[in-house]
């Protein structure tokens, strides 16, 4: 991409991003989809599953065993969630290798992005090396915060942070049937990754906050044009789905049944 295409290593890691995404846009409408049909489906499921909290509060395992004859008989996938983040997961590789290659690259040592257009204000440090954090504003003496030494503040994993924000408050979907105790982890959890993950990445390359921080772009993109689709489809579950159960379906009722084959023998015993 770089030699023949753009000739630019910053436009390099953009085109990529894109042609990844690109690849993985099937992955990433199905597992929108199938988060989607789940949370429809539990929501119409709600008053009797709280009926069923009620029924028996004081016999966890009978009421697990009731919402695991519920979900079968309506045909829904609890775990149908997890398959949102496969698309993460897919990009792992690719963002191990470049991590490697924007650190052991030589090629790509000392070589300002975007053709160089931030040196052109004074010799100004930002984004001057895509092996090296992206220095907006350098430091004359480096801090001593004692997990690491902070020598400058850098724009990108702040940037990320934003964007995860806006990610985690308008793109992530309400999943429905959740405690007050729940819903207060699950706040937890996002504001733990809009905090936590640009921190991590802060010293890293800037070559690799550029690729996560433009797939992050891209795919909030993605996900609103995906779910102006998905807002059209009819997602509720008919009496011949659910015969058909994927993957991740058929393990969690495989995991029910021996749960409930162990409890029948303890009981027996």
């Amino acid at each position: 991409l770089h030699d023949w295409v753009v000739f630019d290593w910053s436009l390099a890691i953009i085109v990529l991003v894109i042609l990844v995404r690109t690849a993985l846009h099937p992955v990433t409408r199905y597992s929108q989809i199938q988060m989607a049909r789940v949370t429809k489906g539990m929501a119409s499921i709600k008053p009797e599953l709280e009926a069923l909290q009620k029924r028996y509060a004081g016999d966890p395992k009978k009421m697990q065993s009731e919402q695991m004859r519920l979900y079968r008989e309506k045909g829904i996938n609890p775990v149908g969630c997890v398959g949102g983040m496969l698309p993460t997961f897919a990009q792992m590789p690719i963002w191990m290798a470049l991590y490697a290659v924007l650190y052991f690259a030589f090629p790509l040592r000392h070589q300002a992005p975007f053709f160089g257009v931030f040196q052109s204000f004074g010799d100004w440090a930002f984004l001057a090396d895509l092996s090296a954090q992206d220095n907006f504003i350098r430091f004359a003496e480096p801090l001593n915060l004692f997990l690491f030494n902070l020598s400058s503040i850098n724009l990108l994993p702040i940037l990320m942070g934003i964007v995860f924000w806006f990610q985690q408050q308008y793109m992530t979907p309400p999943t429905p049937n959740m405690s007050e105790e729940q819903i207060a982890q699950q706040k937890m959890m996002k504001w733990m990754m809009v905090l936590m993950f640009p921190i991590m990445m802060y010293v890293v390359p800037s070559g690799l906050t550029l690729y996560i921080l433009t797939s992050t772009c891209i795919g909030i993109v993605e996900g609103r044009i995906i779910k102006k689709q998905v807002d059209a489809m009819d997602l509720t579950v008919k009496p011949s789905q659910k015969k058909k159960k994927d993957f991740l379906g058929r393990m969690y009722e495989e995991a029910m049944k021996r749960a409930e084959q162990r409890q029948q023998q303890q009981n027996r015993k």
